[in-house]
This record gives structure tokens, C-alpha cells and sequence, in this order.
């Protein structure tokens, strides 16, 4: 057997160094689901691999959508790089993910960049953070009267009956959930049925 067929028939079981590889901490809550079954355990970490793998692509298209969208909505009629619009008022955190995409974007050698490579270089965390509170009662750094009423409802035009708050914790839970992915993390416990970002008796904050 040999090239690819190799491979899909590998048993990552067999793999003798993965174990001192990956260290003994992150296999550990492989071994406590397979009851210190190494092998188990490695076949676990192993399909815990593909499902975060399997997780990316609509994640991707989630983050890009809602990140382009809402660009949209707070770019009409204003310049495109609303941000720095003398009417927009942004919270200390929200302000720094700007100036850091910016900063990233010049250390690439981008030294002005275009508001669209400002909002690629964005987190999806800046994103998230504007459908929150921000200051309640603020006459300026309210999201909720300064962003979401006049502007970002417009954003997601099929909402029913859901709220601002109700939609910020729905891409806050999945905001973490990508983080976990992305420092490989297991989600193989993750409650399926309710939230995946939710594990049997535990709920990140």
C-alpha cells in the first residue's frame, strides 16, 4: 500500500511518538473519555482533528458574510472607512482592533491601506463586540441607539423576532467556539443538541 492509500489507511493508533508529541496535558482529556485507553485516546484526538477541520469552511463563510455586511450597512453614506467618521464613536476595545488591523496591515508594508484591507485584517471578535451594549444610555457609545437601531438591523434582515442582545451572544458563542478550534482544542464532548459551544457541565465565559 502505498501514496495516498497509505494514508487513508493509516491507524494513527500505531503512531508510537504522537503521544510525546502532542505531550501528555493535551492528551489527557482524550484518555479520561477513552477510560486510559491510549489507543482510543489517540483515535479520538484523531476524528477530534477532522471535526474541527469540518468546522472551517462554514465558520469562513459565516465570519466573512457578517463581517462584510455589517460593513456595508455602516459604510452608507459615509466614506468607506466609517471608522474614522467624526460621528462614530467607538468603545476602547473596538477602537484597538481597528488601529491594530491598521498596524498589522503597515508592518505587512501596506501604509495606507484601503478600507477593505482594513476590514479583512479585522478580528471577528471586532465584529462580534459591535452588536454588543456598549455604554447603555451613552449618548454616544450606546450600540445599541448609535449603531444597531439606525444602521446595523439592516444587516440581518431575517431576525424574526430576535434581538440585538439575543444575536451578539448567538456570534459571541460562536466567536468562541473558533478560538477553540483555532488552539485546537477538543470539541469532541461539545453538546451537539444545544450549543457547540457548550460542554457537559461547563460553559466558557
Amino acid at each position: 500500500m502505498t501514496g495516498r492509500s497509505a494514508v487513508v489507511g493509516l491507524d494513527i493508533a500505531t503512531l508510537t511518538d504522537l503521544p510525546r508529541l502532542c505531550s501528555a496535558a493535551r492528551l489527557g482529556p482524550y484518555l479520561a473519555a477513552c477510560n486510559g485507553d491510549r489507543a482510543g485516546a489517540l483515535r479520538l484526538y484523531a476524528w477530534n482533528i477532522e471535526m474541527t477541520a469540518a468546522f472551517w469552511g462554514p465558520i469562513a463563510v459565516l465570519e466573512i458574510a457578517v463581517r462584510n455586511t455589517m460593513h456595508d450597512a455602516l459604510r452608507a453614506g459615509r466614506n468607506d472607512d466609517w471608522w474614522n467618521d467624526e460621528a462614530v464613536h467607538l468603545m476602547p476595545r473596538e477602537r484597538r482592533a481597528v488601529d491594530g488591523a491598521t498596524d498589522t496591515l503597515a508592518r505587512r508594508g501596506v501604509a495606507r491601506p484601503t478600507a477593505d484591507q482594513v476590514v479583512a485584517a479585522t478580528s471577528f471578535g471586532f465584529w462580534v463586540g459591535l452588536t454588543d451594549a456598549g455604554v447603555p444610555r451613552h449618548p454616544t457609545l450606546s450600540y445599541e441607539t448609535v449603531l444597531w437601531q439606525p444602521r446595523l438591523r439592516t444587516a440581518f434582515p431575517h431576525l424574526g423576532t430576535l434581538r440585538r442582545k439575543g444575536l451578539h451572544r448567538l456570534l459571541d458563542d460562536v466567536r468562541r467556539f473558533r478560538n477553540r478550534l483555532a488552539h485546537h482544542e477538543p470539541i469532541h464532548a461539545a453538546r451537539w443538541d444545544a450549543s457547540v459551544t457548550t460542554s457537559p457541565g461547563s460553559r466558557e465565559s
